[in-house]
């Protein structure tokens, strides 16, 4: 009974664990790791560790990245992937694949461009039209200029504003005019703007396949004189 009751309280879990760190414990003593595999023990072996990574990268792009860079990322992103599935799709033919891949590049490009631009202009408009002035608050640093500054909240708000949220405040500001502009600009300025590129990349793509059907014609027309003076020449010997 004792023996029953003593493999009763032996979980595989456990056995498990043991073994693992046993295991763990010796290959660290016997066979101390170096160069990046002891780096990327270091860095890696605890969730602290992990956790403080993370944190560094999420406050770089809190820091450095805003609308424009997230829209400048997005157009490099599908300037990769969407000509590529289209171009891949094997539902069409080859004339079909062609002019979906030439329209979705030159619309990627158009939106990219003008999302970025659009984004980047008003951010700056916000920042202009959102002047502080620094003032000893106990609250905060600033308070609203006299002159441009419609775009900022109520005074009581600007004065509890850090400097950091200053900053994220005319970014946002920023890009949510710009959302609501790119209502308009996509249909006056992204449509007219894709036709013309998409017109352009075609008859470059025309022009491309022209001039490579003479190249291949004329490669034929020179190596079948080639052959034929060759056997000329071979009934003249």
């Amino acid at each position: 009974m004792q023996v029953n009751k003593i493999k009763s309280n032996i979980s595989f879990g456990s056995v498990q664990n043991a073994v693992g760190t046993i295991v763990k414990e010796n290959t660290i003593k016997e066979k101390p790791l170096k160069g990046a595999s002891a780096w990327i023990y270091d860095k890696f072996s605890t969730q602290k560790e992990v956790s403080k990574i993370t944190e560094k990268i999420f406050k770089f792009c809190d820091t450095h990245i805003s609308s424009p860079e997230q829209r400048a990322a997005i157009g490099v992103t599908g300037l990769f992937l969407q000509p590529t599935i289209d171009y891949l799709n094997p539902d069409i033919d080859d004339d079909t694949r062609d002019i979906s891949v030439i329209k979705t590049i030159s619309k990627v490009i158009i939106g990219a461009l003008s999302g970025v631009v659009i984004r980047a202009l008003f951010i700056a408009l916000s920042k202009k039209y959102t002047n502080v002035a620094k003032v000893k608050h106990p609250f905060g640093m600033y308070k609203k200029a006299p002159d441009s500054s419609f775009l900022l909240p109520n005074e009581k708000s600007c004065q509890t504003l850090s400097e950091t949220q200053l900053d994220k405040y005319r970014k946002a500001m920023g890009t949510l005019i710009a959302t609501l502009v790119m209502t308009i600009t996509n249909f006056v300025i992204d449509a007219p703007l894709t036709n013309l590129l998409t017109n352009f990349l075609r008859d470059s793509y025309d022009t491309y396949q022209i001039n490579q059907e003479e190249l291949k014609k004329k490669t034929q027309e020179f190596m079948s004189s080639k052959q034929s003076n060759k056997k000329i020449a071979g009934g003249v010997e």
